[in-house]
């Protein structure tokens, strides 16, 4: 009788490792990595609008979750948000791309976010 490994075990197998990458932009390297099921949930709670209805910034809050250091702790945390948000874009857009691409977020999974936060909006303003 031969053993076939099952979907769980297979998956778990995999699990040595996440995938990180180095990612050059203006101010240095940087490493974004692809996110756990848990670290996924988080981001994606972290769109909703907050209690005043104003809904989150989309470029922030997957920096956030996916900017790490070589060994793939994280580098930026919620008490970034205004520093990032101040950034100009252009400099860490190399790592927002990565990001996007590693967590395989594409401009349908970024368009649903937008109007999502638009009913945020809409919301908010009643």
């Amino acid at each position: 009788m031969s053993f076939a490994m099952s979907f769980k075990d297979a998956l778990f197998a995999a699990q040595n490792g996440r995938k990180v990458e180095r990612v050059e932009t203006l101010h240095g390297p940087v490493w974004v990595r692809a996110m756990t099921v848990a670290e996924k949930d988080v981001f994606d709670m972290s769109l909703v609008a907050d209690k005043a209805g104003k809904p989150r910034n989309f470029r922030t809050q997957l920096l956030i979750a996916a900017c790490c250091d070589e060994s793939g702790e994280a580098v930026f945390d919620e008490f970034d948000v205004g520093r990032l948000e101040a950034t100009l874009w252009y400099e860490l857009e190399p790592a927002f791309e990565a990001a996007m691409e590693l967590n395989k977020i594409g401009a349908k999974d970024a368009e649903a976010i937008r109007k999502n936060s638009d009913r945020a909006d809409d919301a908010g303003s009643s």
